[in-house]
């Protein structure tokens, strides 16, 4: 009995003596795969670009009804009312008050953030009974897109890659006294879409 008592106890202490060395190879493996993942994910966030929602907007005197921003630029100001577009900006903007019996020209720069890359199908829309006495022009990447004059809806394509894309809108519209019933919608079908909707705001940003 007593030799076959040793024996167990030998067996015990060599068990004993190997579990923390298997615990101590094989435990740190996965934490370390998820300190990895963590610092990519990180990494991307921190390296992806940054932008803010709505578009900047130059506001012109005009004596005629050109084709690009010109006439006298009276002030740059801020609009979050996209994909609607309309002088709203210009109408609630107190420094305003000495120029709104002027016809009034706007020009609306920034970005298009685009979900994927591939054909989009861009289309402009005033909305039922806004005043239309008005001609938009939208430019894509320095490609024109729509311009608007007098039809009920325009539609046109462009490539787009994802991510952002330069965006620019040039609205001129007589009538000021009709100015607030000027109302028209940027809408947008991409790739993988399955009918034109209305660009969502978080898509019509700017750099800060």
């Amino acid at each position: 009995m007593t030799d076959r008592s040793s024996w167990l106890s030998f067996l015990l202490l060599v068990v004993a003596w190997m579990m923390p060395s298997a615990l101590m190879a094989g435990g740190p493996t996965l934490p370390a795969r998820s300190l990895e993942s963590a610092s990519i994910t990180t990494a991307a966030v921190t390296d992806a670009p940054q932008y803010a929602p709505g578009l900047p907007v130059e506001v012109f005197v005009i004596h005629d009804w050109p084709e690009k921003p010109a006439g006298t630029s009276v002030a740059l100001l801020f609009d979050r009312k996209p994909p609607v577009f309309g002088y709203s900006a210009a109408l609630e903007e107190r420094g305003m008050s000495p120029y709104l019996h002027n016809d009034l020209g706007l020009f609306w720069s920034g970005l298009l953030l685009a979900a994927e890359k591939g054909r989009h199908v861009i289309s402009l829309v005033p909305t039922p009974g806004s005043h239309q006495n008005c001609r938009v022009r939208v430019t894509i990447q320095a490609q024109p897109i729509l311009v608007w004059d007098g039809e009920p809806t325009i539609s046109g394509e462009i490539s787009l890659d994802a991510g952002p894309n330069a965006l620019e809108v040039w609205m001129v519209c007589g009538n000021p006294n009709q100015y607030r019933r000027v109302d028209f919608q940027l809408m947008m079908r991409g790739p993988s879409d399955r009918m034109v909707t209305s660009i969502p705001p978080t898509r019509l940003v700017h750099a800060p």
